[in-house]
């Protein structure tokens, strides 16, 4: 089942005309990480970010707790999915500056004018 959050973001795209029929994939794992994310910071709530772990010789050592590596990466590939869904203040800038770009065609002409001089 879609979360609402993934139904939002879809909608926000076609509204904003950036959303293709090959963003899907990046929404489904952007689904993916987005729970992994949240399991992850559950989990990193409950046991902290450090965990004490008894060695062999009965010593106790304290490790960095694996979940919250996981969130880092997880946090880490969620920033990397909502750029690459124009999503982003940085992606958004981009993407308009290309799309100015491309539906100018004044600016062509102009380029194809310059070019024959």
């Amino acid at each position: 089942m879609k979360s609402k959050l993934i139904t939002d973001i879809r909608k926000y795209l076609i509204d904003e005309t950036i959303y293709t029929p090959k963003d899907e994939i990046t929404l489904v794992l952007l689904e993916h990480t987005y729970s992994q994310y949240q399991q992850s910071v559950k989990e990193v709530k409950k046991e902290g970010q450090v965990l004490n772990q008894t060695d062999s010789n009965g010593k106790i050592r304290k490790i960095v707790n694996p979940s919250f590596r996981n969130l880092l990466e997880s946090q880490k590939q969620l920033f990397k999915l909502i750029d690459s869904l124009y999503l982003s203040p940085k992606s958004r800038k981009t993407k308009k500056e290309t799309t100015e770009e491309k539906e100018n065609p004044f600016m062509e002409m102009l380029k194809d004018i310059t070019e024959k001089r």
